[in-house]
């Protein structure tokens, strides 16, 4: 379970996220949208404890993680691509495919 309750952010004069409250039950799938710039990394950060809410609390299973304790949380460095013409099966399947060799 995810609980929000009053998350705030403020960079300079302008808040981020503005005292957002929310849950999500365990099990269940939410995404968040919005354009550009209305705040949806910055929750996420706050949520898993990159980044120290400026009101507001974040907890995941009844924790709240803060920025200090590093140790209990990973972050994903993968980046991801645009597949561009190929569906996730043919991307996934070009994965085992042996690149040339190139003969020197």
């Amino acid at each position: 379970m995810i609980e929000v309750e009053n998350l705030t952010q403020v960079f300079g004069d302008k808040a981020a996220v503005d005292d957002l409250t929310f849950t999500v039950g365990s099990g269940t799938v939410t995404g968040l949208l919005g354009p550009n710039g209305a705040g949806k990394s910055t929750t996420m950060r706050m949520i898993v404890g990159l980044d120290r809410p400026a009101r507001g609390s974040a907890r995941v299973n009844g924790e709240d993680f803060r920025p200090a304790e590093h140790t209990r949380r990973a972050r994903d460095p993968r980046n991801y691509a645009d597949l561009g013409p190929f569906s996730v099966t043919t991307a996934v399947e070009m994965g085992g495919i042996e690149p040339p060799s190139i003969a020197g």
